[in-house]
């Protein structure tokens, strides 16, 4: 990793209603890492000049012809290695109320940039082309829905700063999250965003010794042909999956971990892959010195037959919120650039009190937030 980044790598505390998994007071952005230099400003864009563009545009702003390409998971090593196809962490609920510790700061904002700091998307890449290397050609656009969803907070007028690289290599232009440094943490976190998860979820046998799971969906929108990287924090297990079906807890609508399981790993040849990503990097934009050259990703795959892909349906976001919280704030409606970009179909909503869950008051409710995405979409 960047001499550079190990010096500067400190910590960063978010008050962004869309990252709800660190709770920070509202209005409230700190960081003790000075932002990287800004390169020379091209031209300034306000959200009423999009008012004025959006009176002629002719296609739907809607996601269409949604498809699963691949997933991946980063295993927690200390070199970085991903697992093709990954699966997220099975969602088993524990009986009963639960007490659990809150958050700690051992968590990184940006997880790709954290394990690859060179080219946070290059595993994006890696595992797509692994599984169609005439990809590119069908591309206009690749991002994360990080970047995507700061997007859509502009349009939608909510004021946050925020930064993204645009990149272009051929035909394809790359949205790349920019963050002040790669290792940056979370800091003063207050809640269960990440606790209950641990707590109510299970790495299957394949999986053990995965770090996070991310999937990888195309789609068109607005004419353009998309390739999107999201998180995922769980899947739920239907009956005939082979792993036991669990209950999804109140189910309500919206509209009311063993790595010798694996085969031994192969390093991936990703020289050209390198060498291609690295003429991204903007003139305006340079990307921190390195002392050496970065180490290559290492790709792993589970033992034959290969793991099936968790089919979107069965994917599930989860949030945390106070017991106090539950008449006064929506929760779907705040995590909705996450569920629209990401397709996400079922969410968790788990209240607690003082972090005691699963209680008749603080209870753990399963979603059905489909219609409201789509309404809200229209």
């Amino acid at each position: 990793m960047s001499d550079y980044w190990k010096a500067r790598g400190k910590t960063y505390q978010t008050s962004n209603r869309y990252y709800q998994k660190k709770s920070t007071p509202h209005g409230v952005c700190v960081s003790s890492i000075p932002p990287p230099p800004l390169g020379k400003l091209i031209q300034s864009l306000n959200k009423d000049d999009l008012d004025k563009d959006a009176k002629d545009f002719t296609d739907k702003a809607s996601i269409q012809d949604c498809s699963l390409v691949t997933s991946y998971n980063w295993l927690d090593k200390s070199d970085p290695t991903i697992l093709i196809p990954g699966t997220p962490p099975r969602w088993t609920p524990l009986p009963g109320e639960t007490k659990l510790a809150q958050d700690s700061n051992d968590h990184f904002r940006d997880k790709n940039a954290s394990k690859y700091p060179s080219h946070p998307m290059e595993s994006t890449v890696l595992a797509a082309l692994s599984h169609d290397p005439n990809l590119p050609a069908e591309l206009d656009i690749v991002a994360c829905y990080s970047s995507l969803g700061n997007l859509v907070r502009f349009v939608l007028g909510k004021d946050k700063s925020f930064r993204i690289l645009v990149q272009a290599v051929g035909s394809t232009v790359f949205f790349v999250r920019r963050e002040n440094s790669p290792t940056e943490k979370l800091e003063d976190i207050k809640g269960h965003g990440h606790t209950f998860p641990e707590a109510y979820t299970t790495w299957d046998a394949e999986m053990k010794g995965s770090a996070h799971s991310h999937r990888i969906l195309k789609y068109n929108f607005g004419g353009l042909r998309m390739l999107v990287r999201a998180e995922a924090d769980a899947y739920v297990a239907e009956k005939d999956d082979g792993a036991p079906a669990q209950p999804l807890g109140r189910s309500t609508s919206a509209e009311s971990k063993n790595p010798s399981a694996l085969r031994s790993t192969t390093t991936a040849d990703v020289a050209d892959l390198s060498q291609l990503i690295s003429t991204l990097t903007s003139t305006n934009h340079p990307s921190p010195p390195t002392s050496k050259p970065a180490t290559k990703i290492t790709v792993t795959t589970t033992t034959n037959p290969p793991t099936r892909q968790v089919p979107q349906p069965q994917i599930l976001e989860i949030k945390t919120r106070v017991i106090w919280k539950k008449d006064k704030e929506d929760t779907v409606y705040e995590e909705m650039p996450k569920l629209w970009l990401a397709q996400i179909s079922r969410l968790v909503v788990a209240y607690h009190d003082k972090g005691v869950f699963g209680t008749d008051s603080a209870e753990i409710e399963v979603q059905d937030v489909r219609p409201r995405v789509e309404r809200w979409e229209r």
